[in-house]
C-alpha cells in the first residue's frame, strides 16, 4: 500500500474512530432525562399510594396509611434509575437500604422523620456530588479524545505536504 493510500485509511479510521466515540448525547442530558423519568416514577407511586411524603403535618414518629407501599414503590424506582447510571448501583442501593432501616427505626419511635430526612437529603447530596464528579470526568475524556484525534490530524495532514 502506498504512503498515500496508508495516510487516507489511517485519516478515516482516525474520523471513524472520532464519529464512534462521540456520546450520542451529552452526559448532562442523559442524567437529566434519567431523573425526569425518576421524577416521573415517583410521583406516579404518589397517585398509586394517595401518599405525598412533603406533605405537611405527617407524624413524626410513626407511619401514615400506605407510606410503606410508596416507599416500595419508590424504591422501585430508584432501582430503574440506577440502570442509567450502574457505576453508582453501589450508592443507590446504599441510599435504599439506609432508607429502608430509618423507616424502620421511625416505625419503632427510635428516629423521628426529620432525622430521616436530614439523612436521606445528606446521602442524596453525596450522589449528586458523585454524579457530577462523573458528568465531569466525562467531559474530560471527550476532550482529550477530541484533542488526541485533532492532533493526529494535523500530523498526517503534514504528510500530504502542501501539494496533497
Amino acid at each position: 500500500m502506498s504512503v498515500r493510500k496508508h495516510l487516507c485509511w489511517l485519516i478515516g479510521a482516525l474520523a471513524l474512530s472520532a464519529c464512534q466515540s462521540q456520546p450520542s448525547a451529552t452526559p448532562e442530558a442523559d442524567l437529566i432525562q434519567a431523573r425526569a423519568r425518576l421524577s416521573a416514577d415517583v410521583q406516579q407511586c404518589s397517585k398509586t399510594y394517595n401518599f405525598d411524603p412533603n406533605a405537611p403535618g405527617l407524624p413524626q414518629h410513626t407511619l401514615v396509611p400506605n407510606e410503606l407501599s410508596w416507599r416500595q414503590c419508590a424504591y422501585e424506582a430508584v432501582r430503574d434509575y440506577e440502570k442509567a447510571n450502574p457505576a453508582l448501583a453501589p450508592s443507590y442501593n446504599s441510599l435504599i437500604d439506609e432508607d429502608n432501616l430509618m423507616t424502620n427505626a421511625l416505625m419503632h419511635g427510635k428516629m423521628t422523620r426529620s432525622e430521616r430526612h436530614t439523612k436521606i437529603m445528606k446521602l442524596l447530596d453525596e450522589i449528586n456530588s458523585a454524579e457530577q464528579r462523573q458528568i465531569n470526568e466525562t467531559r474530560e475524556g471527550n476532550s482529550k479524545k477530541q484533542e488526541q484525534i485533532r492532533d493526529m490530524y494535523n500530523m498526517f495532514r503534514s504528510f500530504g505536504g502542501a501539494g496533497g
